[in-house]
């Protein structure tokens, strides 16, 4: 049995991806086969998603926007406290956060039906967040568990890991990219840009711009789950929560990046 299954009435939150189609979470791939109502503001992109997964849309996808949001609402609302289950899905990231959902989450709430949200992978203020609405975290301490140790600490320990590897295979994929289309644009041969790489790059470089990866990992991951750990039992807090902590986090990663990019200049580096 699946969550949605076991959990009739219930409005799932679903994060999608905002690259592959493959990146999203199987947890959410599960939820989407076993809804029986998908909402999505742009049908189009949601229909995509749902062929990717083998999922079929027709006559459980429905669209959700600005001109039908009332009665797309109301008939939900209904239909979830029929013991019908539904998902919101956005064209990319977390859904309510700036969507047409958001009143869909408000009606809900106020009709005493459960909202559930399934944040993605690295979603770590919606996932700590989501938590704390349910009172899961409150839980935690009460049984003497540390949410720290249990929570926030894996998450930091992953980014820290993850975020270096992936910057390295970004910067290979690049250097292979850029190979490529010199070949083919500028008839550079990849002999050639090997030699010119190799003459104007030292160990240096890759160095100093891997060794910034693990402050960056260390700057989103604190600032994601301080944020998460932040929010209130309702969904505007989450949303503003989620708002700041990408916000906050984007403006410490420029400043950190630009106070790093003056030291290494000052020192020749």
């Amino acid at each position: 049995m699946t969550d949605a299954a076991e959990s009739p009435g219930t409005l799932w939150i679903v994060a999608t991806p905002i690259g592959s189609l493959g990146d999203l979470a199987p947890r959410a791939a599960e939820v989407l086969r076993t809804v029986e109502v998908i909402l999505a503001e742009d049908t189009r992109r949601a229909r995509a998603l749902l062929a990717h997964l083998g999922v079929a849309a027709r006559g459980r996808l429905q669209s959700l926007h600005e001109h039908n949001e009332e009665a797309r609402v109301a008939a939900t609302v209904a239909a979830l406290a029929a013991g019908r289950s539904a998902a919101l899905v956005s064209d990319a990231g977390t859904p309510v956060l700036s969507d047409p959902g958001f009143p869909l989450v408000r009606a809900v709430r106020a009709a005493g039906l459960p909202v559930a949200s399934l944040p993605g992978a690295s979603a770590f203020t919606a996932a700590l967040g989501a938590m704390k609405m349910r009172e899961e975290i409150d839980a935690m301490r009460v049984l003497g568990l540390d949410p720290i140790e249990l929570l926030v600490l894996p998450r930091v320990l992953a980014l820290l890991i993850m975020l270096p590897v992936l910057g390295f295979m970004a910067s290979i994929a690049g250097l292979l990219g850029g190979a490529l289309m010199a070949w083919i644009d500028l008839g550079i041969s990849p002999a050639m840009f090997r030699t010119q790489l190799a003459a104007n790059t030292s160990v240096t470089h890759a160095f100093v711009g891997l060794s910034k990866a693990p402050v960056f990992a260390m700057i989103i991951a604190v600032v994601g789950s301080y944020q998460g750990l932040q929010v209130a039992g309702n969904t505007d807090s989450l949303g503003s929560h989620t708002s700041r902590s990408v916000v906050v986090a984007i403006f410490l990663v420029i400043v950190v990046d630009a106070v790093a990019s003056i030291f290494f200049s000052v020192w020749g580096v």
